[in-house]
């Protein structure tokens, strides 16, 4: 396998290889901006057995590269085994990085916030309470993820 550059003239290799991958597209939320194919569970979640195989042969042909993951689809903290994928993830040694609403328990956030490097927090102020995404967003500062903020924009 050969990666594939995306970046222009004057650009340094970058230090990490990137895998974005789509898990399914299940989501808790119905943003009105959101097309139905991003969230309506058509594509049920992929297996964890099988990302981890394809995991393990990404990082085995190359070895001297840090793999950032980003995982996306639908909102990827409702795939049930999703707290157990980033353990295995950070325990091989990859930076994990997620999209979400942040819509989850402060308890799950506990659980998933320490195997992650970074997370895309999409704020939709039509489905989202203040108060909870910054206590999401305190969780996972204290963990020591690194939480990016996405502020939803809607007419009104």
């Amino acid at each position: 396998m050969k990666a594939i550059k995306f970046y222009g003239i004057g650009f340094n290799d970058p230090q990490d290889f990137v895998v974005s991958w789509n898990l399914g597209n299940s989501c808790n939320w119905k943003c009105e901006y959101c097309p139905s194919y991003l969230n309506d569970g058509s594509v049920y979640w992929i297996d964890n057995d099988t990302v981890k195989k394809v995991l393990l042969q990404i990082k085995n042909h190359f070895p001297d590269r840090q793999i950032r993951l980003e995982f996306t689809g639908g909102e990827v903290t409702m795939k049930p085994d999703f707290v157990d994928l980033m353990q295995f993830c950070k325990q091989e040694g990859f930076k994990n990085h997620i999209n979400t609403n942040a819509s989850r328990t402060v308890a799950y956030w506990e659980r998933l916030a320490p195997y992650l490097y970074s997370a895309n927090c999409a704020f939709h102020p039509l489905n989202a309470e203040k108060e909870h995404y910054e206590k999401i967003i305190d969780t996972m500062i204290l963990h020591g993820c690194h939480p990016v903020i996405s502020v939803a924009m809607v007419k009104d």
